[in-house]
């Protein structure tokens, strides 16, 4: 019965926590895909830069077996990705907002 009652409290919790996050707001998003080549063929194992191209801050990230990357918590600003993999040519893109 203790057990019980301790689920139920956290899920009583999680259920708070999850509604007041959903009212917040912030300044903070997200960048995410997958690393294809110029067939549409997965690479993964890539590696991701994702550069803050105002404050010079880089997070690096590796793609997933599946060639998906996501770079979090970031803030609202423009930003310069660039991927690397073996055997393929550096990829950069800029001005990502």
């Amino acid at each position: 019965m203790k057990r019980n009652s301790i689920t139920a409290i956290l899920f009583a919790t999680y259920i708070f926590l999850s509604a007041f996050g959903v009212s917040a707001q912030t300044d903070q998003g997200r960048i995410s895909g997958q690393v294809t080549d110029q067939t549409g063929a997965i690479v993964p194992g890539a590696t991701v830069v994702v550069t803050n191209n105002g404050t010079k801050q880089s997070r690096t990230v590796t793609a997933s077996d599946e060639g998906q990357y996501v770079v979090t918590p970031l803030r609202a600003a423009v930003y310069t990705i660039v991927v690397n993999a073996p055997t393929f040519a550096a990829k950069t893109i800029t001005d990502v907002e």
